[in-house]
């Protein structure tokens, strides 16, 4: 979509090696210049409609002064955004989130999320402008190596692809008890070939698997996700003692910083990560819109 002869909006599936340099480049000056860490889907592999595009790059004269890009499961949309800090408040975003509104709601896309640092007000009056609800807080949270941690005798270790294929039902229903849903709508998650640098590990007691997390290796350190004990056995202290024994591990492979994402709402699980060290780096606010 052309807007004047030195302006257009590229819309993709899956990004070229040029197209991946290009917002690599956009994401370091942005953090040199305003000094935030942003939170940006460079892969698509977890998208479940393949035929709808993810990526939405707009460039002027050749640049690329903003990028979107839209996470897509069950007909649902998450976005992310950057603009280059010197065209900012110019009105690019504006432009690029109605084509990319436009797009995914041709594509049959329901419901659209977009997330926000808590003091981003501009954001915050755009996203309101449009009619998006914010619906919730997340905090994003960080942990810095430590050294002298002690093994505990319970087993914590990554599954293989075999072992994920084979136990492939039993941990539908240990995410689905800790997590809710139904083992239809979140069997996805646990197939064999995951995105690169994503493991699965899990929580052994008696040889009974009871706890899993995704670790994903990131340029920064390990994020971990997902993070989950069965329902039946929450409450006894597996999910700190999971923890422990699984930073030991990732911090004997080597000494890195550790994220992971948590509901603001979400106290049990905020005071169990603080406890173990994490604090908040930032507070990220979430907006949508559903489609009539």
């Amino acid at each position: 979509m052309k807007f004047k002869m030195e302006e257009k909006i590229e819309v993709v599936i899956t990004l070229s090696k040029k197209q991946k340099e290009e917002i690599y480049q956009l994401l370091e000056d942005c953090k040199r210049k305003d000094f935030t860490e942003l939170d940006f889907f460079m892969e698509q592999e977890w998208n479940e409609l393949l035929d709808c595009p993810c990526f939405f790059l707009f460039y002027r004269e050749k640049q690329l002064l903003c990028a979107v890009s839209a996470f897509i499961v069950k007909r649902e949309a998450e976005i992310s955004a950057v603009t280059r800090f010197e065209d900012r408040r110019k009105g690019l975003f504006s432009k690029v989130m109605k084509e990319t509104l436009q797009v995914l709601t041709k594509h049959g896309i329901k419901k659209v999320s977009f997330r926000i640092e808590d003091d981003n007000d501009k954001a915050k009056q755009i996203l309101e402008h449009w009619k998006y609800s914010k619906i919730q807080m997340d905090c994003f949270m960080i942990l810095l190596p430590k050294k002298g941690e002690k093994e505990n005798k319970e087993e914590v270790r990554c599954f293989t692809p075999f072992e994920i294929k084979e136990k492939k039902q039993e941990l539908v229903e240990i995410h689905c008890s800790a997590f809710g849903g139904t083992n239809m709508e979140l069997e996805w998650i646990f197939e064999e070939n995951f995105s690169e640098g994503i493991e699965l590990w899990g929580y052994w007691i008696e040889n009974r698997v009871i706890g899993l997390c995704f670790v994903s290796t990131i340029e920064q350190g390990y994020y971990l996700s997902a993070i989950s004990i069965c329902k039946r056995e929450q409450g006894k202290g597996y999910g700190k003692r999971f923890l422990k024994e699984l930073l030991r591990q990732l911090w004997k492979q080597e000494k890195k910083t550790v994220f992971l994402q948590v509901s603001g709402e979400n106290t049990v699980a905020m005071n169990l990560y603080e406890k173990l060290g994490f604090s908040v780096k930032q507070r990220l606010l979430t907006y949508q819109m559903i489609f009539k």
